[in-house]
């Protein structure tokens, strides 16, 4: 809903609520679900807003990431910060999220 109030109390409510699903769950599986979720999610945009509605969330993502890593790690950041790039099948997770459908 356009006239919706945000309330941050309610995203982290919300948030805290999700957390344990996929805490369970490895990177892999983790990306492939929020990959499903943020699907559904743009699916419900206007098509032609859908580039700008995901821009928007790519941004409070990036904007959310320094504050989560140091949540999660502390202050030194991510343990593997600095030794290379992520070794994450990112094709198996690709062909897993492709056959959700």
């Amino acid at each position: 809903m356009l006239s919706q109030k945000i309330a941050p109390e309610n995203i982290l409510e919300a948030t805290k609520k999700i957390r344990p699903i996929l805490s369970g769950l490895g990177p892999t599986h983790q990306a492939g679900v929020l990959a499903d979720l943020v699907a559904i999610w743009l699916a419900g945009h206007a098509p032609v807003a859908r580039a700008d509605v995901f821009e928007v969330l790519l941004l409070m993502i990036r904007e959310l990431v320094p504050e989560n890593e140091r949540e999660i790690f502390g202050q030194a950041g991510h343990p593997s910060a600095g030794n290379g790039p992520d070794q994450t099948d990112w094709d198996a997770v690709i062909v897993a999220v492709h056959r959700i459908k």
